[in-house]
């Protein structure tokens, strides 16, 4: 199971809810979330209106050699 699955989903569902609305084209812009000490981000070249909850990469605020 992925970590933060909860959080990549609404991440999911607020870049749809972006694409669809034409607030920025496919690929437009970042998208992210923090959840404690960790980002949740989504993968550069991904497009806004296809993500998947591996399409995302985890990172912390602090250097983490365990990611």
């Amino acid at each position: 199971m992925l970590p933060f699955l909860k959080e990549r989903l609404e991440l999911i569902r607020v870049a749809e809810l972006t694409f669809k609305l034409g607030l920025t084209d496919s690929h437009g812009g970042n998208l992210s979330c923090r959840v404690k000490d960790f980002i949740v981000i989504k993968r550069s070249g991904k497009s806004l209106g296809d993500l998947k909850p591996e399409d995302f990469v985890v990172t912390t605020t602090e250097e983490n050699p365990t990611l």
